[in-house]
């Protein structure tokens, strides 16, 4: 790459101008951070969850009495192995 105030050195005919260093855009602007993620959780095909604390606290009772964790207890529910 040729220094801005240099005058002397000559440019290479047929030579595309170096790129930008840096994560490429993918529109008029850089992504924030919050923008990555969340396009990151679509692809991965993840979401998030929230609970009502009164459920919570069922869940975690339901799992006691049957005396296993509460992620045991989800799974199955769901069928997920």
């Amino acid at each position: 790459m040729k220094h801005v105030a240099d005058r002397h050195t000559a440019e290479l005919p047929g030579l595309d101008a170096p790129r930008k260093r840096g994560r490429p855009t993918l529109g008029a602007r850089a992504m924030t951070v919050a923008e990555r993620k969340r396009r990151s959780r679509q692809n991965a095909g993840t979401t998030s969850l929230e609970l009502d604390h009164a459920f919570v606290k069922w869940l975690r009772r339901q799992a006691a009495q049957q005396g296993v964790s509460v992620g045991d207890l989800l799974m199955e529910r769901f069928g997920v192995k």
